[in-house]
């Protein structure tokens, strides 16, 4: 009986989570969070990637300070479809 009612519950939080996935708002991301999401510098990701004229769009959201924002989904999905036109990654430095 305990393993159904487990079984049940997994089901139904699956589902909520699924749920919840669909309804979710995309993340939006300036120059500083694509930059350390793509291992560049922020002055790389200004001067190099985001003028692209082939990357997606920026949106301008009035409850920031203004600066331009992209949809994290879109960026990521452009930077999937563009690895070989891409600046190298700078390296971490060690310890």
């Amino acid at each position: 009986m305990m393993d159904q009612q487990i079984a049940e519950l997994t089901r139904a939080i699956q589902a909520l989570t699924a749920k919840a996935a669909q309804h979710a708002v995309p993340q939006l991301w300036g120059v500083i969070e694509i930059a350390e999401w793509m291992r560049l510098s922020a002055s790389t990701v200004s001067q190099r990637v985001v003028c692209q004229p082939d990357f997606p769009p920026p949106c301008q959201p009035t409850a920031t300070d203004g600066s331009k924002r992209w949809f994290a989904p879109e960026v990521v999905e452009w930077t999937r479809t563009h690895r070989s036109r891409m600046p190298v990654a700078r390296r971490r430095k060690t310890g």
